[in-house]
Parts: structure tokens; C-alpha cells; sequence
């Protein structure tokens, strides 16, 4: 296989995190709060049921508008994790690992930019830095993961080097 085949390969992974990313924002306002408010009923329903069952309506609301915080900013959080463990995937050609790193992180930064700024676009959406700071956490932590697992893997095989010798 030459270099392109397995440049876009690489990328791939990525670029269909991407696309997933962008069809989440390109949902309008309606339709996300739709989709954070099922994940919400799962959680009071399944994993916290004590929460359902609440004296007023305002603790109900207040619980719900919680819920629905974590939720949201755990899926930015969560997806973007992603996103950056796949990055870093596609900077495989870069042989320095901590410049994978950062290049995977950086470009993950830069889509996580330009998703907020195509959601003041979209009806009912806002562009949040708070959200920009989440993803670019949530990269860093992606990519993080693959940089100490890359790390570990060329140590191993420094001791086993040492070892046969």
C-alpha cells in the first residue's frame, strides 16, 4: 500500500469522528435539548431513580437542568476524547511522539473551534468558549492516552532489548 492509501487510512478514523461531531451541531436547539433530555430520563430513571421521585416541580427542574449540564458537557468532553485518541492515529508518520501529541491535540483544538463557531449558525445554538476549553481537554486526553501507551510499548521494548542482551 503506498503512503497516500495509508495516509488517508490513518486519518479516516478521524474524519468520520468529525463528521459525527458536525452532525451533532448542526442539529438545531430543539432537537439536541430532545436528545440531552433522553439521556437525562435514562439516568434518573436507571442510575439515580431517587431523582424521579422529587417533592416539587422546581426540584424536579433544577435536578433536570443539572442533569442535562453533565450530560451535554460530558458528551463534549467524551466525543472529543475520541477525536483525539483517532488524531494522533492519523499523525502516525510523525516519528517524534510527543509531536504526535501535540499535532493531534492541536488539530483536534482547531475543529472543537471551528464546531463552536459553526453553531452560532445554527438555530437556537451558541458559540461557548467554556465548550472550546471542554473539547480541547477532552482532546488532550485522547491523545494523551495513545502518547503514554506509545511510550510504555518503546520502554517495554528497550527492557527486552536489555534483557536478551
Amino acid at each position: 500500500m503506498n503512503k497516500t492509501a495509508k495516509l488517508i487510512l490513518a486519518f479516516l478514523p478521524a474524519v468520520l469522528v468529525c463528521g459525527v461531531i458536525f452532525w451533532f451541531s448542526s442539529n438545531p436547539a430543539d432537537d439536541s435539548t430532545k436528545q440531552s433530555s433522553l439521556i437525562v430520563d435514562i439516568v434518573k430513571k436507571d442510575i439515580f431513580p431517587e431523582l424521579s421521585d422529587l417533592d416539587t416541580q422546581r426540584d424536579t427542574d433544577t435536578v433536570d437542568d443539572v442533569l442535562s449540564v453533565i450530560v451535554r458537557k460530558t458528551a463534549h468532553f467524551s466525543v472529543y476524547t475520541l477525536l483525539g485518541l483517532c488524531a494522533f492515529g492519523g499523525f502516525w508518520f510523525l516519528k517524534k511522539k510527543q509531536l504526535r501529541f501535540l499535532a493531534a491535540w492541536g488539530a483536534a483544538t482547531v475543529y472543537a473551534v471551528s464546531d463552536e463557531i459553526h453553531q452560532h449558525f445554527v438555530p437556537g445554538r451558541s458559540c461557548e468558549v467554556r465548550d472550546m476549553c471542554i473539547d480541547s481537554a477532552g482532546a488532550a486526553l485522547g491523545a494523551g492516552i495513545c502518547l503514554v501507551i506509545v511510550l510504555l510499548a518503546a520502554y517495554r521494548k528497550i527492557c527486552s532489548k536489555k534483557t536478551q542482551s
